[in-house]
C-alpha cells in the first residue's frame, strides 16, 4: 500500500465514523458477531499460522489467543447494551432543576499495533474493545510473526468494510507511517523502548493512547510454605514461566527465593521441568519455540555471560529455533540475566533471607507488568500489596490474572498505562462524556450580576448546596 491510498483509506475511516455508521447499539453487535465467526471459521488456519511463526502447541495456542479473543468477543456482546447505557449521576441542591448523566463515546479511528509473542490475541482482543466501543479501526500486527500476520489481514478483509476495520501488513516504517496519520487514539504492545517513540510521536498531537509493556516481573516464594505448597508453587512457576517458551510479557522474570526453602524449591522446580517437558523438551509437543534468529541469539548470549549456577538446561538448536528451557541458580543481583526483561526460557533464582529483602529488591527497579508472590501468610500478601506497585498481582499462582474479564490488565510506570479487557477495554477505546441537562424553573437571580455581598451564612448554605 503506498502513502497516498493509506492517507485515503484514512479519510475513508474517518468520514465512516463521522457519518455515525458505528455508533449503533446493532451495529457494534454485529461487529463483534463478526469477528468472532471468522475467527471460529478459520480456527485451523489460525492454529497453523501460529504454528508455523512460534512452534506453538495446539492446545496451548487455542487456549491462550483462539479461545482468549472468543471469550472476550462472548463477554462484550453480552454486556455491550448495558456498557453503553448512559449513567445518571445525582445532582446538587444548588443545580436544580436539572439532571445529569455520562455518556461513553468513542474515540473515532483507532490504532493497533500488537507483538509477536501472542499475535493472535494481542492483535483481536484489543480489536473487541475497540469495535464494542463503536470505533474505526486500522490494525497493524507484527511482522515477525508473518504467517499470523498474513491470516489476520485475510479474515478481517472478508468481515469488514475497509472503512471500519482495516489489516495493514508493514514493519517499522509501516508504522511510522500509520503513527503519522493522526487517529483519534492509539492502543500499543510491545517493548518500552519503541512505546516511548510511539508516546513521542503521538504527544505532537496530543493523542490518547494506551501503551501495553513489559518488564522483569518478580516471583517471591515466602518460608511459610509448607512442602506440599512449595511442590505446587514450583509446578506453577514452571508453567507460567515456560509456557510460549518465555516469551510472555507477563511471565515471572525471576524468583526470589527464601533461604530457608531455597533448597526444596529449587528441586521441585527441576522436578516440574521434567515432567512438563521430559528430560529432552526438543521432543517435547507441549514446548515452542523461539520467534526468530535475532531473539534467539541475545537469549544465547545471556545464557553464556551469566554467571549463575545452572540447574537444569540441554542442549540448544539454532536451526530449529529450539532453546531448551534452563533455570539458574545462585544468581547476582548484577548479573546480565537480570539487567533487562528476559522473554524467554531462562529462569534465573535468586535468594533472600526475609520479606522485607525481596521487597525492597523489587523497589529498587521499574515497576513491573505482573508481580507474583507464593505464600501461606495473610500478613505477608498485605505487606506485599501494600509496599510494592506493580500493573497487576497473582497471589500463589502465575499469569492466570490475565484470564477473568473482570480483571482488568495493564501497567504501571514502565510496563505501560492505561488497562483492557472486558469493561476496562471498552472504556480505553472512549471518554466519558458529561452532560447536565437543565430546566426553567428556579432561576436563582444571585448567579447573576450584581451579586449581593456573600455573608458567612450564604458561603455556608453554598456550600451545603452545592
Amino acid at each position: 500500500m503506498t502513502e497516498q491510498e493509506l492517507r485515503a483509506l484514512f479519510l475513508a475511516q474517518k468520514r465512516f465514523f463521522d457519518e455515525g455508521h458505528t455508533k449503533p447499539y446493532a451495529f457494534r453487535r454485529d461487529a463483534l458477531r463478526r469477528l468472532s465467526m471468522a475467527v471460529k471459521s478459520n480456527e485451523s488456519a489460525l492454529l497453523k499460522a501460529l504454528s508455523d511463526d512460534l512452534g506453538k502447541p495446539e492446545d496451548e495456542a487455542w487456549v491462550a489467543e483462539v479461545g482468549a479473543v472468543l471469550a472476550e468477543a462472548r463477554y462484550a456482546q453480552g454486556r455491550l447494551r448495558q456498557w453503553m447505557r448512559p449513567r445518571s449521576v445525582p445532582m446538587p441542591l444548588l443545580y436544580q432543576p436539572s439532571r445529569g448523566y455520562v455518556r461513553d463515546e468513542p474515540y473515532g479511528t483507532c490504532l493497533i499495533l500488537s507483538p509477536w509473542n501472542y499475535p493472535l490475541g494481542l492483535a483481536l482482543t484489543p480489536l473487541v474493545s475497540a469495535l464494542a466501543a463503536g470505533n474505526c479501526v486500522m490494525l497493524k500486527p507484527s511482522s515477525k510473526a508473518p504467517h499470523t500476520s498474513r491470516e489476520i489481514a485475510r479474515i478481517l478483509t472478508e468481515a469488514f468494510l475497509p472503512e471500519h476495520v482495516f489489516c495493514i501488513e508493514g514493519g517499522a516504517h509501516t508504522a511510522e507511517l500509520l503513527l503519522d496519520q493522526g487517529f483519534d487514539f492509539i492502543f500499543y504492545t510491545g517493548s518500552a523502548r519503541v512505546g516511548r517513540q510511539v508516546m513521542a510521536t503521538a504527544a505532537k498531537t496530543l493523542t490518547p493512547m494506551v501503551l501495553e509493556l513489559g518488564g522483569k516481573s518478580p516471583c517471591i516464594v515466602d518460608r511459610n510454605l509448607s512442602d506440599a505448597h512449595v511442590v505446587t508453587a514450583a509446578r506453577r512457576i514452571v508453567w507460567g514461566k515456560f509456557l510460549n517458551a518465555g516469551q510472555t510479557c507477563v511471565a515471572p522474570d525471576y524468583v526470589l527465593v527464601h533461604a530457608g526453602v531455597k533448597v526444596e524449591l529449587e528441586a521441585a522446580l527441576v522436578r516440574a521441568v521434567k515432567e512438563f517437558f521430559g528430560t529432552d523438551p526438543s521432543r517435547s509437543p507441549a514446548f515452542g519455540r523461539i520467534v526468530n534468529q535475532d531473539h534467539y541469539q541475545r537469549l544465547t548470549n545471556l545464557q553464556a555471560a551469566t554467571r549463575g549456577r545452572k540447574l537444569f538446561g540441554g542442549d540448544n538448536h539454532s536451526g530449529e529455533l529450539y532453546m531448551a528451557p534452563a533455570v539458574f541458580t545462585d544468581v547476582h543481583p548484577d548479573d546480565p540475566l537480570m539487567r533487562e526483561e528476559i522473554f524467554g526460557p531462562i529462569l534465573p533464582v535468586l535468594t533472600v533471607d526475609s520479606l522485607a529483602s525481596a521487597i525492597a529488591f523489587i523497589n529498587a527497579r521499574h515497576k513491573p507488568l505482573a508481580l507474583y508472590l507464593f505464600t501461606d501468610n495473610d500478613e505477608a500478601v498485605a505487606r506485599v500489596l501494600r509496599d510494592t506497585a506493580s500493573g497487576g498481582v497473582c497471589i500463589n499462582d502465575t499469569a492466570l490474572q490475565l484470564g477473568p474479564r473482570t480483571l482488568p490488565f495493564g501497567g504501571v510506570g514502565e510496563s505501560g498505562m492505561g488497562r483492557y479487557h472486558g469493561q476496562a477495554g471498552f472504556e480505553a477505546f472512549g471518554y466519558q462524556r458529561s452532560v447536565m441537562r437543565r430546566g426553567f424553573r428556579l432561576d436563582w437571580k444571585f448567579r447573576y450580576p450584581p451579586r449581593p455581598k456573600l455573608t458567612g451564612f450564604k458561603k455556608a448554605l453554598l456550600r451545603w448546596l452545592g
